[in-house]
């Protein structure tokens, strides 16, 4: 909540600002007189607006235009007296970066870079948006000098950093197959999570029936609908349903119908009978850090444990999902199946990681085999392998062998030879 002044240009600035991003905070090329330009066409997500305005009471706070009175939910926020917007001079704000995130080895870059595009955002709002004598509130001049300041550092994104696919899987069985009925629910949504690329709060949030607006199983035509997190609300996505989980569906419907329950969500806390805060995964994500401890007492090879700081939802199910189905699928069919529209996220599933980029390069620096090879070996076996996703594979090599032999007898042997080749690869 922000408090207005009396003055009355200060009066509706940050609230002015907020509704621009939301109504046209994206910038588009357009044809004018003066020839093509960037101007404000399309609202940004509710999700960056938010991230925006808290960023941007920090830094007035901090710059001295705003205060804030209380704290947390329960905090409102007001312009102080005398505020020109106007005046607030690119000298500042540089300052401010430097005293905050000048020393590059030891900031956050990522947050660095949050605040100049807030910075950059505002500054765009003050020179299309406001002005308040008949003129933009900031100069060509002045957006040009916080265009120099907030220059943006590149971030090389790596693999995300997770539990291998192999122990996350190996963890989410170990809980199904318990006597306890806690571990074999959070098994359940684990597994499903990890075989549909399922978010937290869309599996709190599938329907007992798999019928409806969050996570909807057509057994007939073999498919999966999801609807999920999206730039402007619910965004859909479907993804195929082989073979393996279609029965382990249908036994999941008929566990649920057994249960005694008064809701109409298909997973719940064994001790409460309620479905889990769809808001609120701190308290699963504490409960599932202490099952894998559980999990990694009973583990007698090191190796095979869990690292338990990299325990949680989001880590253990839906990156264990793109990180598995990453170097198999096709990239556009990975950024379909799991509703991304970003291509830089889905190449952080796909890319190697830094220590296999150097392995692959001393390979072929030292003669030990050809660049091309290696591509058409890794493009012929990710074809086959892709083919034999969508026929029904969920296993690991041995599944896909047995596969080739059953559906390709006269090529199996090639086929095996390119999953071990690709195998290889990938380890």
């Amino acid at each position: 909540m922000i408090l207005r002044s009396r003055r009355f240009m200060t009066k509706s600035v940050p609230e002015r600002f907020e509704k621009f991003m939301a109504t046209k905070g994206i910038f588009t090329i357009k044809r004018t007189r003066e020839g093509a330009r960037k101007l404000p066409t399309s609202p940004m997500s509710p999700k960056s607006v938010e991230g925006f305005m808290s960023r941007f009471k920090k830094l007035m706070k901090d710059l001295g235009y705003m205060r804030m009175d209380g704290q947390g939910m329960k905090a409102t926020w007001s312009i102080l007296p005398g505020t020109d917007w106007t005046k607030i001079s690119v000298d500042e704000l540089e300052n401010w970066l430097i005293d905050n995130y000048g020393n590059l080895e030891k900031c956050n870059i990522n947050t660095r870079n949050g605040y100049c595009k807030m910075i950059k955002k505002f500054a765009q709002f003050m020179h299309f948006e406001f002005r308040p004598r008949g003129k933009p509130g900031f100069s060509a001049r002045k957006m040009e000098k916080i265009d120099l300041i907030t220059t943006l550092i590149p971030v090389q994104s790596g693999r995300f950093i997770i539990n291998s696919p192999d122990k996350a899987h190996a963890f989410a069985t170990w809980l199904m197959d318990h006597a306890n009925p806690l571990h074999q629910i959070y098994g359940k949504m684990i597994h499903i999570g990890q075989w549909f690329g399922l978010r937290y709060e869309e599996v709190v949030l599938a329907p007992a029936d798999f019928i409806g607006k969050t996570v909807n199983v057509d057994f007939d035509r073999d498919w999966i609908t999801v609807w999920g997190k999206g730039r402007y609300g619910k965004k859909e996505r479907g993804l195929p349903l082989s073979e393996e989980m279609k029965a382990w569906c249908k036994d999941l419907l008929a566990w649920r119908k057994d249960q005694e329950v008064d809701h109409d969500k298909m997973f719940f806390s064994p001790r409460t009978r309620r479905p889990y805060k769809v808001r609120d995964p701190c308290g699963f994500n504490e409960m599932l850090r202490k099952l894998a401890r559980q999990y990694n007492d009973q583990v007698s090879d090191p190796e095979k444990r869990l690292d338990i700081s990299l325990v949680k939802s989001h880590m253990i199910m839906r990156h264990v999902y793109g990180t598995y189905f990453g170097p198999i699928l096709p990239e556009m069919d990975l950024m379909d199946y799991m509703g991304l529209d970003d291509h830089k996220t889905v190449q952080r599933y796909i890319n190697p990681t830094d220590k296999e980029r150097i392995e692959r390069y001393h390979e072929i620096h030292n003669g030990l085999v050809h660049p091309q090879i290696v591509r058409d070996e890794v493009r012929t076996a990710r074809k086959e392998k892709a083919s034999l996703s969508k026929n029904g594979f969920t296993g690991g090599i041995e599944e896909l062998k047995e596969k080739a032999e059953e559906m390709w007898p006269e090529k199996a042997g090639a086929i095996v030879k390119l999953l071990e080749a690709v195998e290889e690869l990938a380890q």
